[in-house]
């Protein structure tokens, strides 16, 4: 057995170079608002948490921009809008 090659590899890492806004997928609905988050989590695990479900194409947690601290919202895009719909339900 080969062991699962059909995975595709995590590409370079989660490099912050390959963070995508959302201009170009022009699938509006696949954009999650994420409320009540705890001010701990970073965009790293939010993404974790949601790519499960589907290719996670944009993750960010808002920050006050003065301190630095969460503000315990941010935003999960996915590849794919079923996936979004998924993940809402």
């Amino acid at each position: 057995g080969m062991g699962g090659g059909m995975m595709p590899s995590m590409m370079g890492g989660g490099n912050p170079g390959g963070m995508r806004m959302g201009a170009g997928s022009g699938q509006p609905g696949a954009r999650l608002f994420i409320s009540n988050l705890a001010y701990n989590t970073t965009w790293q695990q939010l993404k974790d948490h949601f790519k499960a479900l589907g290719n996670v194409v944009y993750c960010t947690v808002f920050k006050d921009k003065a301190t630095g601290q969460s503000k315990g919202s941010g935003i999960v895009e996915y590849e794919d809008v079923s996936n979004a719909r998924q993940a809402i339900d």
